[in-house]
């Protein structure tokens, strides 16, 4: 659903799924990022504010080392990997939850994790996993990977609708409705 400004005098009769120029680029990014900082929610946890860290790059910790991760395959878009870490994984996951890296060539989406945060029992959701890494804390930096874009978990808005808890507008403090 793209307009161009000037039309092709005489497209291509088998145009490729993917091409391999950046000529159609987006803020001078490529084809690949649909949305540098995509926003998804999560009901009762809020807005996850995700900010785009590097292309044809990994994410890594203060270390560089990579995280483990949860991979789910046949995401076709940027902001679709976010919405699957996001949405699609365990409750329980999501304190250990650092960002993504998003495989644009083969569309596969890694939800990062610190070291130790999957096991046998919250993994099930994912179509593979990788406990052998080692990264932990917030990611720092990036490492070179060809067709890979790393996303950085920038923070969070909690959610505060459909809770018991009301932000009070001249005060910082949450108050419970009894």
């Amino acid at each position: 659903s793209k307009s161009t400004k000037k039309p092709t005098k005489r497209p291509t009769r088998k145009p490729t799924k993917k091409p391999t120029s950046s000529s159609n680029s987006r803020d001078g990014r490529d084809d690949c990022v649909d949305d540098e900082s995509p926003r998804p929610v999560r009901s009762g946890y809020g807005r996850f504010r995700f900010n785009l860290m590097g292309s044809n790059a990994q994410c890594v910790d203060k270390n560089e080392d990579l995280y483990e991760w949860g991979q789910f395959d046949k995401i076709e878009e940027f902001s679709d990997c976010a919405d699957a870490c996001v949405r699609d994984v365990r409750s329980e996951l999501l304190d250990s939850f650092r960002g993504y890296d998003w495989d644009c060539r083969d569309e596969k989406c890694r939800c990062l994790y610190d070291k130790g945060t999957l096991d046998s029992r919250n993994g099930g959701r994912f179509d593979r996993t990788n406990r052998n890494e080692y990264g932990k804390g917030k990611i720092e930096g990036t490492t070179k990977k060809t067709d890979y874009y790393c996303a950085k978990l920038a923070g969070t808005d909690f959610d505060v609708s459909g809770t018991d808890f009301d932000v009070a507008e001249d005060s910082r403090a949450l108050r419970g409705y009894n």
